[in-house]
């Protein structure tokens, strides 16, 4: 595997011109182009999102250095990477999920799944051979997107937007458990028993409070709060009103390709956090403000995190200062090297 080298960016470094295409709309979006470019733009390069149209003529890629691709892989996006191409810009194809994974009965493999992926890694197998560097926040899509055709792969992790940080917990009566999860994690709730666990506590717990953003999770309406869509620029906010915030995930091939963002937003707010010890999360711990659970153990972790304060406190210190560290400004550098290196290299 032909990977490239991590670290700072090179000193001096020029200004680049950036051009990328992504859904804005969707968070993952943000994480992948939109965020990174947007820390790259007030360091002082010049950065530019591509619209329906531009995509459509490739006319926006004039004095282009960089492309950056976020997903998208159909008869448009190979046009705007062939064009990119043309005109000598350095491509970089980035995804974030495998699709290849996708757990059958759910409502992400109706969508994305059987034949519809089949379509898919098609059409990836006929853009990847175009592109320069093919990006991916974990090992197993990087392994993927390489069998898949890229010639060059690249790891770069999500970080938080700065704004997470500016956020702090907030005071309210009670111990209120948050969770924050699509609606693809309905499959690791039913998988990991989450509901039976949460209800034992809510028994032994007449203050305690649960806050689920995303995925419902079918407890009482009085003691539970179900917001099943909160926009992006809000989650901070709703985040610093949980006590302990979980990430559990069943220990399946999709998991292992997932990044470890969630602990991650929890953090940046300054939320104590547990999750199941299983790919992006394996090797975090308490150092990062929280605890790895077997899938047995949620109702003694989270009891333990209400009943002692103490090291709940702590945890939650320890939260606030790794999170302080994950956020996309503090690694924009990641992304600079990695432009400024092919930008240097086609010219060279």
């Amino acid at each position: 595997m032909a990977l490239l080298r991590r670290g700072r960016a090179q000193t001096p470094v020029e200004t680049l011109s950036l051009a990328f295409s992504a859904d804005l709309g969707a968070a993952n979006g943000w994480y992948r182009a939109h965020g990174p470019l947007e820390a790259l733009e007030a360091r002082g390069h010049r950065v530019r999102a591509l619209n329906g149209r531009d995509v459509a003529t490739g006319r926006a890629l004039t004095g282009v250095d960089v492309l950056l691709v976020h997903r998208s892989c159909d008869a448009a996006a190979l046009g705007l990477v062939q064009s990119a191409r043309a005109r000598g810009v350095a491509v970089v194809w980035d995804d974030d999920d495998d699709f290849s994974a996708i757990p059958r009965r759910t409502a992400s493999y109706k969508h994305h799944g059987g034949m519809a992926y089949e379509r898919r890694a098609a059409a990836l197998r006929k853009l990847l051979p175009h592109v320069d560097v093919a990006t991916a926040p974990s090992e197993r899509i990087t392994a993927h997107l390489q069998a898949m055709g890229a010639a060059r792969v690249q790891e770069l992790p999500n970080y938080v937007p700065d704004a997470f940080v500016r956020a702090k917990p907030q005071s309210h009566a009670g111990f209120t458990i948050g969770w924050v999860a699509g609606l693809e994690h309905r499959y690791d709730y039913d998988a990991l028993g989450i509901r039976q666990q949460l209800e034992a506590l809510l028994d032994v717990h007449p203050a305690l409070r649960v806050s689920a953003i995303g995925v419902g999770l079918g407890l009482p309406g009085d003691r539970c709060v179900h917001e099943r869509l909160v926009p992006f620029g809000e989650l901070p906010a709703r985040i610093g009103m949980f006590d302990v915030a979980l990430a559990p995930l069943a220990d399946i091939p999709f998991n292992h390709a997932r990044s470890d963002i969630k602990v991650k937003e929890y953090t940046a707010v300054g939320v104590p956090w547990l999750a199941s010890p299983i790919g992006p999360y394996r090797g975090l711990g308490e150092r990062e403000g929280g605890r790895l659970v077997a899938d047995d153990r949620w109702f003694e972790e989270i009891n333990r995190m209400i009943i002692d304060t103490k090291a709940h406190r702590q945890a939650a210190r320890r939260a606030e200062r790794w999170g302080s560290s994950q956020t996309v400004s503090q690694n924009a550098h990641q992304w600079e090297t990695l432009f400024t290196d092919l930008v240097r290299a086609r010219r060279a």
